[in-house]
């Protein structure tokens, strides 16, 4: 009977996995995710963030001297600045809040 259990749990398992279908998404419904950028300090960054025809994005949080125009991200670092920053994107379909990019910068000297 001791045998019979841990047998019975793990086809269980096999069958459960068997009819389980994945979800359908589209390119749309997938986060965006991360960018890693790098940008050497004193220099501009300026990149273009993923998106379709549909999409408007809304910066959440941005370092100073940045602005996102459309789909174009243009950050001017300062010559004194170093390490790691994080941009976070809002980005919207039809007015619907879809995902938030963030873009993780490193600043080299």
């Amino acid at each position: 009977m001791r045998l019979l259990l841990p047998l019975f749990a793990a086809a269980l398992l096999l069958l459960g996995t068997a009819f389980h279908t994945p979800p359908t998404t589209t390119a749309a419904d997938r986060p965006a995710d991360t960018l890693r950028l790098s940008v050497r300090s004193g220099e501009p960054l300026v990149t273009l963030i993923p998106g379709g025809d549909d999409d408007t994005f809304r910066m959440l949080r941005a370092p100073a001297l940045s602005w996102l125009v459309g789909r174009s991200f243009y950050w001017k670092t300062l010559a004194d600045e170093r390490g790691r920053e994080f941009v976070l994107i809002e980005r919207r379909v039809r007015g619907e809040v879809r995902d938030t990019l963030v873009l993780v910068i490193d600043v080299a000297p």
